[in-house]
């Protein structure tokens, strides 16, 4: 019995620190909901091409579409229509994320201080 006593309370503890987890990455991603009323998948998609530094491959962007749960099947199509869908909202502010083939999606420096500008407002 102590056994599953055990594995029961490493089961909440593993729980709980996901959803700390999913608390941290929800608010850091807020401020680019906010700015460009997003829902939360295209801003957590946002988030990390603009705060890497290089560009963001699929995979990368596959596993934050998987990780704010709204894909049943894992296909690269589905980062295109995420980025499809990101692209249109960003060109009200004149903003495009873009593709370099073969390495990921990322944004060009002025791209990128004129997104810290729209969140610093």
């Amino acid at each position: 019995m102590s056994i599953l006593v055990a594995i029961r309370e490493e089961r909440d503890e593993l729980k709980r620190k996901l959803e700390d987890i999913t608390y941290t990455r929800d608010t850091e991603s807020l401020p680019f909901s906010m700015a460009f009323l997003l829902p939360r998948q295209l801003a957590h998609i946002l988030r990390a091409i603009y705060m890497e530094p290089r560009a963001v491959n699929r995979a990368e962007v596959l596993a934050i579409i998987s990780y704010t749960g709204r894909v049943e099947m894992q296909s690269t199509k589905v980062v295109d229509v995420a980025i499809c869908r990101l692209n249109k909202r960003l060109k009200e502010h004149g903003l495009r994320i873009r593709n370099l083939r073969g390495v990921g999606f990322y944004f060009n420096a002025e791209d990128k201080s004129l997104i810290k500008k729209l969140l610093s407002v």
